[in-house]
């Protein structure tokens, strides 16, 4: 997606609203995970290489986490600058980040890094009811909205929680600072609703409630035991636990910071104690997924099915363990007998996090061995004309694909459109069971089955070529190549991607010549959606019917010349509206505190 936005950018001078590179064409606007309004994404504008963009944006990201949590924990936690520094190296060491960056969840380590400035500026808003705090507030959160969509719930509900409970502390103005805060949630809904809009409009067309038909919900775990091993201090089992672990289960607080949060604990009130006691064990209920007491209870709950990944919850037990572990030092830094001893932990503890995160981090990345050769890519993308691929096993890399220019039937993707979900089961002539997958195909079908593909359905979605490891059936599907052990089959029955000349062909534009009048029905091999717009002649509005195979097809007459089809969604018209009012109010609103400001000090 990188890759594509930015050629984009480059070649139309427009973000690309709609993805015609996979699953032959998809929704990019409102798919959580586009990286189109993300503002620090500027800076692979400036990389030639994608690839060395991403390892520059990541270390920003960890310096930016680290920055966060030193003044989370001096200016929010009211730590000193020696505890302040070690919270930081401790969060920037972190397993859970660790487990992030070897999997190149791109999205996850971003939010991280602005995660101690959400739970800052709620303190701060909470001691203090001012314009910049809520304005910096709804901006973190907004960016965290727009790196990852769970983690910014869980933020958001977290944030909103601990507001509440700090200014119950206090028995002044609490209905003033509630009204304070409310105002955090229009600011963030302001500057989030260009791309959130958007998604709410989409939802109910993608495959993302197939989970609530299958739920199932990762990590699995083997027993309570391996959770406990992970969660408690991985490194003390070896190295080989920590990289058979996945991703998800890269949850590490550690032995030595067990201890000193052990230590802070004691030192919270009763009442402190049952509350931060309470949401701790709600989180590790949640986590334990599988092997909790009480899943039963919480896989018949909607809200945990759709959030997929039970240890999404588990950022919270970190910032928990590590305010515990500031006290801790804190409390035994008075002991002057045995500082040394305390320095000595501490040492251990931002070790013990090191190596479990380094660990996990130089685990060797496996050799896809279904990966196509580079010949193979280099022979699609010598044919000039306009095809889909369809490889049915995926072996095509979307990132290959994108920089061949290469346009696939297949993809991988975290949502999906539901029609075109369904359709791709006439592609591939497999049944999916309606599961939500990642992947089209399913590698839970494809990894099982010799997929056997039905020519006139993939004639309907112009797949010119379509890639095997398998000998295919159809006498309508040529072999003319075979690269290692891949065969490439030519459609002959081909159709072309619309039935008239395309002259333009962006991702948010098409543009249809009908001058040579042939029939009434233009049809346009792309896959349906409602938020595209057809015109007559640039003008006249026409409806787009779904065809049977769930492709685009107008009504035309003799006095169309051309049709143009435009990606526009109206939530995103309203979102836009929305997000710059938002933007242009919040400069006007400081622009007046500093004239403000200006005025009082010029009259002392």
């Amino acid at each position: 997606m990188f890759y594509f936005t930015k050629e984009t950018l480059i070649k139309y001078h427009q973000l690309p609203f709609w993805n015609n590179l996979f699953f032959s064409g998809t929704p990019l606007l409102p798919d959580p995970q586009a990286p189109i309004f993300y503002l620090p994404n500027i800076i692979f504008l400036f990389f030639r290489n994608i690839d060395a963009g991403f390892m520059v944006s990541v270390f920003i990201h960890i310096f930016f986490s680290g920055i966060g949590m030193y003044l989370l924990s001096l200016l929010g936690f009211k730590f000193s600058k020696k505890i302040s520094i070690i919270l930081s190296i401790l969060y920037v060491f972190s397993p859970k980040l660790s487990g992030y960056i070897e999997a190149g969840h791109y999205g996850l380590i971003a939010s991280w890094s602005w995660l101690p400035f959400v739970f800052l500026f709620t303190i701060l808003l909470s001691r203090k009811q001012t314009f910049k705090n809520i304005f910096l507030l709804s901006v973190f959160l907004a960016l965290i909205f727009y790196t990852h969509l769970l983690i910014f719930i869980i933020a958001v509900i977290s944030s909103g929680f601990l507001f509440l409970f700090l200014i119950s502390q206090g028995k002044k103005n609490i209905v003033k600072k509630i009204i304070y805060f409310s105002l955090v949630g229009i600011f963030s809904f302001g500057f989030v609703a260009i791309a959130l809009l958007p998604q709410l409009s989409w939802q109910n067309q993608t495959t993302r409630n197939l989970l609530l038909i299958h739920p199932d919900v990762y990590p699995k775990w083997l027993s309570k035991a391996e959770f406990i091993k992970a969660a408690f201090s991985p490194i003390l089992f070896g190295g080989n636990f920590i990289q058979n672990l996945d991703t998800e289960k890269i949850i590490g607080i550690g032995f030595f910071v067990s201890f000193l949060s052990f230590v802070g604990f004691l030192n919270l009130n009763t009442k402190n104690k049952t509350l931060v006691g309470l949401i701790s064990l709600i989180i590790i209920l949640i986590s334990l997924n599988n092997a909790s007491p009480i899943y039963n209870l919480l896989i018949r709950e909607n809200w945990y099915i759709l959030f997929r990944v039970s240890t999404r919850f588990w950022f919270l037990i970190v910032f928990i363990a590590l305010f515990l572990a500031g006290l801790g030092i804190q409390s035994l830094l008075k002991f002057k007998k045995i500082k040394f001893l305390i320095y000595i932990i501490i040492f251990l503890a931002i070790i013990e996090s090191l190596l479990t995160s380094w660990t996990k981090i130089i685990h060797p990345i496996q050799t896809d061995t279904t990966a196509a050769p580079r010949e193979l890519y280099e022979f699609l993308s010598s044919d000039k004309s306009m095809f889909r691929v369809f490889c049915l096993n995926r072996c095509l890399s979307q990132k290959e694909a994108a920089n061949y220019h290469l346009q696939l039937a297949d993809g991988y993707g975290t949502l999906q459109q539901i029609n075109y979900y369904d359709e791709s089961e006439q592609l591939s002539q497999s049944y999916f069971n309606m599961r939500y997958t990642l992947s089209i195909p399913p590698f839970e079908i494809f990894d099982y089955e010799n997929l056997q593909p039905y020519s006139p359905e993939l004639s309907q979605y112009n797949i010119k070529y379509i890639i095997s490891n398998h000998l295919l059936t159809d006498k309508n599907l040529q072999l003319i190549k075979i690269f290692g052990q891949y065969l490439v089959y030519k459609n002959k029955i081909n159709l072309p991607r619309s039935n008239y000349p395309i002259n333009i062909y962006t991702p948010n534009f098409i543009q249809v010549n009908t001058s040579n009048y042939k029939s009434n029905s233009l049809i346009l091999s792309e896959v349906y959606n409602q938020d595209w717009y057809a015109f007559a002649n640039g003008n006249r509005s026409l409806k787009i019917n779904e065809t049977l195979s769930k492709t685009r097809e107008v009504s035309i007459n003799k006095n169309t010349k051309f049709v143009n089809f435009v990606y526009k969604p109206t939530s995103f018209i309203f979102g836009l509206a929305i997000t710059t009012t938002t933007i242009i109010t919040s400069f006007f609103i400081f622009a007046v505190n500093t004239f403000k400001n200006k005025k009082k000090y010029s009259k002392h």
